[in-house]
């Protein structure tokens, strides 16, 4: 699902499957940008977030408190 619009597999991260809902989180960082995305997806259609990340460095998906306390991507 999420590498046929292109994605890299290594920009691919926490890819799960609970019940019919897909959770993941992508690192759409490039040279000098900082944005990754938490989201989730059923059938019918899909809720995604964006966080800013550090630009350098690995990937970590965002943290409840920049969530608003919630588990991202979880809709």
């Amino acid at each position: 699902m999420l590498r046929e619009p292109g994605y890299p597999g290594e920009r691919v991260h926490g890819l799960r499957r609970a019940g019919a809902v897909t959770r993941f989180f992508l690192d759409l960082r490039v040279p000098g940008g900082a944005l990754r995305l938490a989201g989730s997806a059923t059938g019918t259609g899909a809720v995604v977030t964006a966080f800013a990340a550090p630009v350098t460095g690995p990937f970590t998906p965002p943290s409840p408190r920049q969530s608003g306390g919630k588990d991202p991507g979880v809709t």
